[in-house]
């Protein structure tokens, strides 16, 4: 068992050191930690405040040169489908309607109007590097353009067949005027044929020298100038008390008008059957275009 014995270790002796050690002055000061790592702040303002610039000015020039446009172009498109909805019923009407239907002549007139007013104003679009509308709004405009013109020029031939059959019943219809009767009913029968004169008269005026129904139009007014002549001789009749003449005249004029009422007739039908053809067709094409109601 070993014995453990307390010593004392030994120091080196106090002369064999060289000296004391002196201090040593390293001359170290404690350096400021930099700003961004003295702080819980991981930004600069005036960067946060650029960024912030920045990103409102992007946002402003998205909504003026792009959202904005697009809005425009989608509620322009909106109008168009509403003004197109109408053409498309107007249509209808024409291709069922009854020959001569003034209504659906006023209807198509009312709503190729209507689309022409909304396709007049300039298509939106952005002032910058050359930005247009939409191409689906573009595309839009371009066939309700044509479809447009087309739904005008229908129109107008409808309303020329409906103010041809108006103006030629107030010119064709004969008033009842009697084959005899007393002198105090003769003067009632003149006013009778001079109202009817004026009319006529006033109905002829209202003619136009359209190709379809240009030589029809001068027999009207062959038909229309004659009255004058005519009415003479029947009142010159029916004062003498000549009623075989009298009723040969009326007769005449009877078969007179009923000659250039079938004739109109003939050429009124003929045009109405082309305008409910091509309504049909223009109808086709609405629906094609995404316009019509199917």
């Amino acid at each position: 068992m070993l014995e453990t014995t307390a010593a004392t270790a030994a120091r080196p002796a106090r002369g064999d050191q060289d000296g004391e050690i002196e201090d040593i002055d390293f001359n170290w000061r404690p350096e400021p930690l930099d700003r961004a790592l003295g702080s819980d702040r991981s930004f600069r303002w005036p960067i946060v405040i650029a960024a912030l610039f920045i990103g409102v000015s992007v946002a402003l020039v998205l909504r003026l040169f792009v959202l904005a446009p697009a809005n425009a172009a989608a509620v322009r498109l909106d109008e168009y489908r509403s003004v197109a909805a109408d053409l498309d019923a107007a249509l209808r009407e024409v291709i069922d309607a009854p020959a001569g239907d003034p209504d659906a002549a006023s209807d198509l007139a009312e709503a190729a109007a209507s689309l022409q007013a909304s396709l007049a104003p300039p298509l939106p679009g952005g002032p910058i590097g050359g930005q247009g509308p939409s191409g689906e709004l573009a595309a839009a405009h371009q066939t309700l353009r044509a479809i447009a013109d087309s739904a005008t020029n229908l129109s107008a031939r409808l309303q020329l067949a409906t103010e041809y059959r108006r103006n030629a019943d107030a010119a064709l219809t004969l008033p009842l005027l009697p084959t005899e009767a007393p002198e105090d009913l003769i003067a009632s029968a003149e006013r009778t044929l001079a109202d009817y004169r004026a009319g006529a008269v006033a109905a002829m005026a209202r003619f136009t020298d359209e190709a379809a129904f240009g030589d029809l139009r001068d027999q009207f007014g062959t038909f229309v100038d004659g009255l004058q002549g005519w009415s003479d001789q029947y009142l010159l009749s029916l004062r003498r008390g000549e009623t075989e003449t009298t009723t040969e005249l009326l007769q005449e004029a009877r078969t007179e008008t009923g000659r250039l009422r079938a004739i109109l007739d003939t050429r009124l039908e003929s045009v109405e059957g082309n305008v409910a053809a091509d309504s049909l067709a223009l109808l086709s094409a609405l629906q094609q275009a995404s316009f019509g109601t199917g």
